[in-house]
């Protein structure tokens, strides 16, 4: 099972936990999570600042990993492939708004979202492991983290942890 760093209500940090992950669908991916962005809006879901936390809640978007399993149905990755995750797992593809390319207007995010099929809450990237579905999964070698005007970015623009880790060990 995989290790997460969730919060479990306002006032708790994040520690390590195994938490249940969504199961691998037909037309998704799950992916061994290498890199994660931190931002202020982890700390404000994690510490309910928005009210609309639902605990326990594992913070982070702008994913970066490799490939471990593909969906029966899935054609655009492979296991091997390094790939990138936005701050959106899915969306239903088929309302007004997706099928006017505005996907992001029907999304489900990384992090604290509902699941479309099962209703279970989301989990994002501070974790080792997360699955997606593969419409919302850039590939390339470019899903790499770089050095970018002082941070650590992927080409994907992606913010990632690592420029935190460097600096922390110098």
């Amino acid at each position: 099972m995989p290790i997460r760093l969730p919060a479990l209500d306002h006032e708790a940090f994040v520690y390590a936990a195994q938490l249940q992950p969504a199961g691998l669908r037909t037309n998704g991916v799950l992916i061994d999570i290498t890199h994660c962005g931190i931002y202020n809006s982890d700390l404000h879901n994690a510490r309910n600042d928005w009210g609309h936390t639902i605990y326990p809640v594992v913070p982070g978007y702008e994913i970066v990993g490799t490939v471990r399993a593909v969906g029966n149905e899935a054609g655009l990755h492979k296991v091997g492939d390094r790939v990138a995750i936005g701050c959106m797992v899915d969306a239903c593809m088929h309302c007004d708004h997706c099928e006017a390319g505005l996907e992001q207007c029907c999304m489900t995010g990384t992090d604290n979202g509902k699941d479309r099929q099962d209703g279970s809450i989301t989990f994002g990237g501070y974790s080792d492991q997360i699955v997606c579905r593969e419409d919302f999964v850039p590939k390339g070698e470019k899903a790499t983290p770089v050095v970018y005007e002082g941070r650590s970015r992927n080409q994907f623009g992606l913010v990632t942890f690592e420029w935190l880790v460097e600096g922390s060990q110098k």
